[in-house]
Protein backbone atom coordinates (compact mmCIF):
# COMPACT_ATOMS: atom_id res chain seq x y z
CA UNK A 1 0.00 0.00 0.00
CA UNK A 2 2.86 2.37 0.66
CA UNK A 3 4.26 1.67 -2.71
CA UNK A 4 1.35 2.75 -4.35
CA UNK A 5 0.68 6.01 -2.05
CA UNK A 6 4.21 6.77 -2.98
CA UNK A 7 3.15 6.20 -6.74
CA UNK A 8 0.44 8.67 -6.99
CA UNK A 9 2.59 11.25 -5.32
CA UNK A 10 5.52 11.49 -7.12
CA UNK A 11 2.57 10.79 -10.42
CA UNK A 12 0.69 14.22 -8.61
CA UNK A 13 4.32 15.98 -8.35
CA UNK A 14 5.28 15.12 -12.14
CA UNK A 15 2.10 16.76 -13.37
CA UNK A 16 2.45 19.84 -11.45
CA UNK A 17 6.39 20.44 -12.28
CA UNK A 18 5.18 19.72 -16.05
CA UNK A 19 2.98 22.32 -16.02
CA UNK A 20 5.50 24.83 -14.70
CA UNK A 21 7.44 23.89 -17.34
CA UNK A 22 6.31 25.54 -20.23
CA UNK A 23 7.87 29.12 -20.38
CA UNK A 24 8.95 31.19 -22.88
CA UNK A 25 11.86 29.19 -23.58
CA UNK A 26 10.37 26.04 -24.31
CA UNK A 27 7.72 27.77 -26.71
CA UNK A 28 10.86 28.53 -28.20
CA UNK A 29 12.25 25.72 -28.34
CA UNK A 30 9.02 24.01 -30.08
CA UNK A 31 9.06 26.73 -32.74
CA UNK A 32 12.26 26.21 -33.63
CA UNK A 33 12.08 22.85 -34.20
CA UNK A 34 8.75 23.58 -36.18
CA UNK A 35 10.74 26.19 -37.78
CA UNK A 36 12.63 24.83 -40.84
CA UNK A 37 9.39 22.36 -42.28
CA UNK A 38 7.27 25.37 -42.17
CA UNK A 39 10.09 27.28 -44.59
CA UNK A 40 10.13 24.71 -46.97
CA UNK A 41 6.53 24.81 -47.02
CA UNK A 42 6.13 28.14 -47.90
CA UNK A 43 8.83 27.56 -50.19
CA UNK A 44 7.08 24.88 -52.20
CA UNK A 45 3.73 26.96 -52.38
CA UNK A 46 6.02 29.53 -53.62
CA UNK A 47 7.32 27.01 -56.44
CA UNK A 48 10.36 27.56 -55.24
CA UNK A 49 10.76 24.18 -54.53
CA UNK A 50 9.91 20.83 -56.27
CA UNK A 51 7.90 17.70 -55.30
CA UNK A 52 11.17 16.31 -54.58
CA UNK A 53 12.65 18.86 -52.06
CA UNK A 54 15.10 20.55 -54.76
CA UNK A 55 15.84 23.85 -55.56
CA UNK A 56 14.45 25.54 -58.65
CA UNK A 57 16.07 28.80 -58.45
CA UNK A 58 19.89 29.35 -58.92
CA UNK A 59 20.23 30.08 -55.24
CA UNK A 60 17.91 30.44 -51.94
CA UNK A 61 16.07 33.70 -52.05
CA UNK A 62 17.46 36.77 -49.57
CA UNK A 63 14.78 37.69 -47.07
CA UNK A 64 14.40 40.04 -44.56
CA UNK A 65 12.89 38.91 -40.96
CA UNK A 66 10.16 40.95 -39.72
CA UNK A 67 7.83 41.07 -36.89
CA UNK A 68 3.76 41.65 -38.00
CA UNK A 69 2.60 40.39 -35.09
CA UNK A 70 3.25 38.66 -31.18
CA UNK A 71 6.09 38.43 -29.46
CA UNK A 72 9.68 39.37 -29.99
CA UNK A 73 11.00 35.31 -29.22
CA UNK A 74 9.12 34.06 -32.40
CA UNK A 75 10.81 36.36 -34.80
CA UNK A 76 14.30 35.44 -33.55
CA UNK A 77 13.53 31.86 -33.47
CA UNK A 78 12.79 31.76 -37.13
CA UNK A 79 15.47 33.55 -37.99
CA UNK A 80 18.08 31.17 -35.97
CA UNK A 81 16.80 28.59 -38.27
CA UNK A 82 16.94 30.42 -41.70
CA UNK A 83 20.22 29.18 -42.45
CA UNK A 84 19.12 25.70 -42.53
CA UNK A 85 16.13 26.27 -45.15
CA UNK A 86 16.55 24.96 -48.13
CA UNK A 87 15.06 28.15 -50.24
CA UNK A 88 15.86 30.81 -47.70
CA UNK A 89 18.64 32.96 -46.47
CA UNK A 90 18.73 36.46 -44.57
CA UNK A 91 20.11 39.10 -45.89
CA UNK A 92 19.18 42.76 -47.61
CA UNK A 93 16.17 42.29 -50.31
CA UNK A 94 13.05 43.96 -51.34
CA UNK A 95 11.58 40.80 -50.04
CA UNK A 96 10.12 40.44 -46.67
CA UNK A 97 9.61 37.02 -44.50
CA UNK A 98 6.62 38.60 -41.96
CA UNK A 99 6.10 36.61 -38.42
CA UNK A 100 2.71 36.88 -37.42
CA UNK A 101 1.89 34.95 -34.10
CA UNK A 102 -0.55 34.38 -31.03
CA UNK A 103 0.94 33.28 -27.85
CA UNK A 104 -1.90 32.12 -25.18
CA UNK A 105 -1.83 30.06 -22.23
CA UNK A 106 -2.20 26.41 -23.98
CA UNK A 107 0.05 27.08 -27.07
CA UNK A 108 0.78 29.62 -29.86
CA UNK A 109 0.20 30.17 -33.27
CA UNK A 110 3.04 31.39 -35.65
CA UNK A 111 1.98 32.02 -39.57
CA UNK A 112 4.69 32.67 -42.26
CA UNK A 113 3.71 35.39 -45.05
CA UNK A 114 6.65 36.14 -47.71
CA UNK A 115 5.95 39.47 -49.04
CA UNK A 116 6.49 41.63 -51.67
CA UNK A 117 5.01 44.90 -53.11
CA UNK A 118 2.44 43.16 -55.25
CA UNK A 119 1.73 40.12 -54.10
CA UNK A 120 1.98 37.97 -50.40
CA UNK A 121 1.99 34.45 -50.09
CA UNK A 122 1.15 32.61 -46.43
CA UNK A 123 1.17 29.17 -45.35
CA UNK A 124 -1.84 26.88 -46.39
CA UNK A 125 -2.11 26.01 -42.54
CA UNK A 126 -0.08 28.57 -39.56
CA UNK A 127 2.22 26.58 -36.85
CA UNK A 128 0.17 25.53 -34.04
CA UNK A 129 2.34 23.94 -31.38
CA UNK A 130 0.41 23.27 -27.72
CA UNK A 131 2.06 23.80 -24.33
CA UNK A 132 0.81 21.94 -22.31
CA UNK A 133 3.48 19.60 -20.75
CA UNK A 134 1.28 19.44 -17.17
CA UNK A 135 -1.35 17.22 -19.42
CA UNK A 136 1.18 14.54 -20.34
CA UNK A 137 2.67 14.65 -17.07
CA UNK A 138 -0.89 14.10 -15.62
CA UNK A 139 -1.16 11.18 -17.86
CA UNK A 140 1.87 8.83 -17.24
CA UNK A 141 1.16 9.76 -13.35
CA UNK A 142 -2.18 7.93 -14.54
CA UNK A 143 -0.69 4.98 -16.31
CA UNK A 144 2.03 4.53 -13.31
CA UNK A 145 -1.05 4.35 -10.87
CA UNK A 146 -2.86 2.12 -12.48
CA UNK A 147 0.36 -0.71 -13.18
CA UNK A 148 0.97 -0.62 -9.46
CA UNK A 149 -2.94 -1.16 -9.19
CA UNK A 150 -2.98 -4.36 -11.79
CA UNK A 151 0.22 -5.25 -11.26
CA UNK A 152 0.42 -5.07 -15.24
CA UNK A 153 2.54 -3.25 -17.23
CA UNK A 154 0.58 -3.35 -20.24
CA UNK A 155 -2.18 -2.10 -18.56
CA UNK A 156 -0.67 1.23 -17.08
CA UNK A 157 0.92 1.73 -20.40
CA UNK A 158 -2.28 1.76 -22.51
CA UNK A 159 -4.14 3.50 -19.90
CA UNK A 160 -1.02 6.13 -19.67
CA UNK A 161 -1.02 6.35 -23.41
CA UNK A 162 -5.55 6.85 -24.27
CA UNK A 163 -5.30 9.23 -21.13
CA UNK A 164 -2.71 11.74 -22.49
CA UNK A 165 -4.78 11.59 -25.94
CA UNK A 166 -8.13 11.95 -24.14
CA UNK A 167 -6.70 14.98 -21.96
CA UNK A 168 -5.10 16.74 -24.93
CA UNK A 169 -8.84 16.27 -26.83
CA UNK A 170 -10.53 17.91 -23.45
CA UNK A 171 -8.38 21.13 -23.72
CA UNK A 172 -8.53 21.97 -27.24
CA UNK A 173 -6.21 24.29 -28.53
CA UNK A 174 -8.06 27.09 -29.85
CA UNK A 175 -6.60 30.43 -31.69
CA UNK A 176 -7.22 32.88 -33.38
CA UNK A 177 -5.50 32.83 -36.27
CA UNK A 178 -6.43 32.75 -39.96
CA UNK A 179 -6.45 29.18 -41.39
CA UNK A 180 -6.43 27.28 -38.13
CA UNK A 181 -8.62 24.31 -38.68
CA UNK A 182 -10.08 21.90 -35.80
CA UNK A 183 -8.23 18.67 -34.06
CA UNK A 184 -7.93 16.07 -36.95
CA UNK A 185 -5.99 18.87 -38.97
CA UNK A 186 -3.83 19.68 -36.35
CA UNK A 187 -3.00 15.34 -35.77
CA UNK A 188 -2.35 15.74 -39.77
CA UNK A 189 0.43 18.09 -38.86
CA UNK A 190 1.60 17.25 -35.15
CA UNK A 191 5.40 16.59 -35.41
CA UNK A 192 5.29 12.67 -34.85
CA UNK A 193 3.24 12.19 -37.66
CA UNK A 194 4.91 14.42 -40.16
CA UNK A 195 8.31 13.22 -38.51
CA UNK A 196 7.50 9.36 -39.67
CA UNK A 197 5.72 10.14 -42.90
CA UNK A 198 9.06 11.88 -43.75
CA UNK A 199 10.96 8.86 -42.29
CA UNK A 200 8.67 6.30 -44.82
CA UNK A 201 8.95 8.54 -47.64
CA UNK A 202 12.53 9.04 -47.43
CA UNK A 203 13.81 5.10 -46.87
CA UNK A 204 10.96 2.27 -47.36
CA UNK A 205 13.27 -0.22 -46.00
CA UNK A 206 14.54 1.31 -42.94
CA UNK A 207 10.34 1.88 -41.67
CA UNK A 208 9.79 -1.57 -42.36
CA UNK A 209 12.70 -2.98 -40.51
CA UNK A 210 11.71 -0.71 -37.50
CA UNK A 211 8.12 -1.70 -37.77
CA UNK A 212 9.44 -5.39 -37.57
CA UNK A 213 11.66 -4.38 -34.97
CA UNK A 214 8.81 -2.34 -33.07
CA UNK A 215 6.76 -5.77 -32.97
CA UNK A 216 9.62 -7.82 -31.77
CA UNK A 217 10.40 -6.13 -29.05
CA UNK A 218 6.72 -5.20 -28.03
CA UNK A 219 6.23 -9.18 -27.74
CA UNK A 220 9.50 -10.21 -25.65
CA UNK A 221 8.39 -7.00 -23.30
CA UNK A 222 5.19 -8.54 -23.03
CA UNK A 223 6.38 -12.03 -22.09
CA UNK A 224 8.92 -11.19 -19.53
CA UNK A 225 6.16 -8.78 -17.90
CA UNK A 226 3.65 -11.36 -18.22
CA UNK A 227 6.22 -14.19 -16.58
CA UNK A 228 6.59 -11.90 -13.62
CA UNK A 229 2.96 -11.35 -12.67
CA UNK A 230 1.75 -15.02 -12.97
CA UNK A 231 2.94 -17.60 -10.61
CA UNK A 232 1.93 -20.68 -13.07
CA UNK A 233 4.51 -20.53 -16.44
CA UNK A 234 1.79 -22.62 -18.26
CA UNK A 235 -0.67 -20.00 -17.74
CA UNK A 236 1.39 -17.92 -20.70
CA UNK A 237 -0.64 -18.04 -24.26
CA UNK A 238 0.02 -17.05 -27.75
CA UNK A 239 -2.98 -14.62 -27.53
CA UNK A 240 -2.58 -13.39 -24.04
CA UNK A 241 1.28 -12.53 -25.07
CA UNK A 242 -0.39 -10.86 -28.07
CA UNK A 243 -2.45 -8.66 -26.46
CA UNK A 244 -0.26 -7.41 -24.22
CA UNK A 245 2.17 -6.43 -27.19
CA UNK A 246 -0.50 -4.58 -28.76
CA UNK A 247 -1.24 -2.84 -25.31
CA UNK A 248 2.44 -2.00 -25.20
CA UNK A 249 2.85 -1.05 -29.10
CA UNK A 250 -0.31 1.49 -28.84
CA UNK A 251 0.14 2.96 -25.49
CA UNK A 252 3.85 3.61 -26.21
CA UNK A 253 3.11 4.75 -30.01
CA UNK A 254 0.31 7.39 -28.31
CA UNK A 255 2.81 8.61 -25.33
CA UNK A 256 5.27 9.26 -28.50
CA UNK A 257 2.96 11.12 -29.95
CA UNK A 258 1.46 12.38 -27.21
CA UNK A 259 5.06 13.66 -25.61
CA UNK A 260 5.64 15.84 -28.85
CA UNK A 261 2.38 17.56 -29.11
CA UNK A 262 1.98 18.50 -26.05
CA UNK A 263 5.32 20.42 -26.14
CA UNK A 264 6.68 17.83 -22.79
CA UNK A 265 9.55 17.04 -24.83
CA UNK A 266 10.25 20.67 -25.67
CA UNK A 267 10.22 21.70 -21.88
CA UNK A 268 12.03 18.92 -20.82
CA UNK A 269 15.58 21.00 -20.76
CA UNK A 270 14.09 23.39 -18.16
CA UNK A 271 14.78 23.25 -14.86
CA UNK A 272 10.87 22.28 -13.81
CA UNK A 273 10.47 19.88 -16.69
CA UNK A 274 13.74 18.00 -15.74
CA UNK A 275 12.27 17.51 -12.23
CA UNK A 276 9.06 16.94 -13.54
CA UNK A 277 10.57 13.93 -15.35
CA UNK A 278 12.58 12.68 -12.36
CA UNK A 279 9.38 12.74 -10.53
CA UNK A 280 7.96 10.77 -13.36
CA UNK A 281 10.88 7.97 -13.36
CA UNK A 282 10.11 8.09 -9.44
CA UNK A 283 6.69 7.38 -9.74
CA UNK A 284 7.34 4.18 -12.69
CA UNK A 285 10.20 3.02 -10.03
CA UNK A 286 6.91 3.27 -7.15
CA UNK A 287 4.84 1.29 -9.70
CA UNK A 288 7.13 -1.25 -9.81
CA UNK A 289 7.87 -1.82 -6.60
CA UNK A 290 4.08 -1.94 -5.61
CA UNK A 291 3.49 -4.61 -8.53
CA UNK A 292 6.37 -6.86 -6.75
CA UNK A 293 5.15 -6.39 -3.31
CA UNK A 294 1.31 -7.40 -4.46
CA UNK A 295 3.15 -10.27 -5.69
CA UNK A 296 5.40 -11.23 -3.31
CA UNK A 297 2.65 -11.14 -0.91
CA UNK A 298 0.02 -13.15 -2.79
CA UNK A 299 2.15 -15.94 -3.83
CA UNK A 300 2.90 -17.35 -0.46
CA UNK A 301 -1.14 -17.49 -0.35
CA UNK A 302 -1.06 -19.02 -3.34
CA UNK A 303 0.61 -22.02 -2.58
CA UNK A 304 -1.21 -22.78 0.93
CA UNK A 305 -2.47 -26.53 0.73
CA UNK A 306 -6.05 -26.48 0.32
CA UNK A 307 -7.75 -27.55 3.51
CA UNK A 308 -8.31 -31.02 4.34
CA UNK A 309 -11.91 -32.78 4.55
Amino acid sequence: MRWLVATATCAALAGTLAHLSGDEAARARALRRASVPALDELAMSAGMLGDDWQLRIPEPLAVQTVQGGGPGWMRESIASELPQSRAFREGGSPHLLRIEGVDAERGFATQLRLWRAGWDLRLPQPVRRRMQPGTFGAAVGVGACVWAASRRLAWGVLVAGLASVLALALFALELPVPGAKGLMDELAHAPFWVGLSALFTANEQLSTSLIFALVAFCLVLAYFDHRRSRDDASSLTLPRTFFDALALGAGGLLLVETALRSGWWDALSSLWGGLGALALVGACVAARFAASSSRGAAAPASREPPSGE
